[in-house]
């Protein structure tokens, strides 16, 4: 049985591979983000920058801020996390969760 050979990622370079490893890390953090029960955690933004994982956005309390750093913190390729999460708590009246 032939194995199929995806050539594009072998002569990709090594910074070309880099981008793919941090575009791969933001994707799996950001899935970890989007299946928690919390609604606000979907909208915090995952960003990698020389395996350091940003969280971006504004969530409604500082619990919520460590959730978020919680539910990323095991992601294969973040050697750091800088959670940098804004706390503004939700008008009156406003879904919560």
């Amino acid at each position: 049985m032939a194995t199929m050979i995806d050539w594009k990622v072998l002569a990709a370079s090594p910074k070309d591979q880099d981008i793919l490893g941090q575009r791969a890390t933001e994707e799996k953090a950001q899935s970890r983000l989007r299946q928690s029960p919390y609604l606000a955690l979907r909208q915090v933004v995952c960003e990698v920058r020389d395996g350091v994982l940003l969280l971006r956005g504004r969530v409604p309390s500082y619990y919520m801020k460590q959730v978020a750093q919680s539910i990323v913190q095991c992601v294969e390729g973040a050697l750091e996390i800088r959670n940098q999460l804004d706390v503004a708590p939700l008008p009156a009246g406003a879904e919560r969760w």
